[in-house]
């Protein structure tokens, strides 16, 4: 029952309270006029009590939509993590750095620390690599992964030592030696973080006026992982 039903029924009984009073003044009728004040009473206990329930119904509303912005809080943080977790694995979507390139000309009278070409790229995504020196310079800071592999030249030169070097610094060494007439072919994978600038390459260590097989057998691959 709606708060104006109740007041205009509380209204009426008040008229028709009066009424009898103005119309029953004797007390014979004093029976009936505690009737009506035991009816009014219980009018206004009722009213009392929807009051009451109306206001813990709001208690209860406040502390239920308290509840769902607090869920709400925590979903959107729980997102915001989610999409920063998602973001560290994702290398730059909108500008992907990869490369790929091998040898397929041999090259002989190689040097001490010189750059080892691979001169075919099958793929350089941000043109990273530089195929005419062999060297990739990162374009943009980040965590990046580069693989190389060798392949030795056979008798009279059937060993090679060659670095993967950062900045002319050696980050793993490669190593293949072949025997018996047969080529061998030495690689190494590493993980290394780099800033814009930096360059990275394969040199030639030991031993001087050394060769390299090529046919695709000799390879530079790297990607970055992740932006910094």
């Amino acid at each position: 029952m709606s708060k104006r039903r109740i007041m205009l029924r509380i209204f009426v009984q008040c008229c028709l309270l009066v009424f009898c009073i103005l119309r029953h003044s004797d007390a014979g009728d004093s029976v009936q006029l505690q009737e009506l004040s035991k009816r009014l009473s219980f009018l206004e206990n009722s009213e009392i009590e929807h009051r009451n329930v109306n206001t813990e119904l709001k208690t209860t509303i406040d502390q239920l939509q308290a509840t769902v912005e607090n869920w709400k809080t925590k979903a959107n943080e729980l997102e915001s993590r989610l999409h920063h977790k998602d973001k560290r694995f994702v290398a730059a979507p909108e500008a992907p750095v990869a490369f790929h390139a091998v040898m397929d000309a041999s090259v002989d009278h190689l040097g001490h620390n010189q750059n080892i070409v691979f001169e075919t790229v099958l793929l350089n995504l941000g043109n990273a690599y530089h195929n005419a020196h062999g060297v990739f310079q990162a374009p943009q800071s980040g965590v990046y992964v580069f693989s190389g592999t060798i392949m030795s030249w056979i008798d009279p030169k059937p060993e090679i030592q060659a670095e993967l070097v950062k900045n002319g610094q050696v980050l793993a060494r490669i190593f293949g030696h072949g025997d018996s007439g047969r080529h061998d072919q030495g690689g190494v994978t590493v993980t290394t973080q780099l800033v814009t600038g930096d360059e990275v390459w394969i040199r030639e260590l030991t031993p001087n006026d050394d060769a390299v097989y090529g046919g695709r057998f000799s390879s530079f691959t790297g990607f970055l992982l992740y932006d910094m």
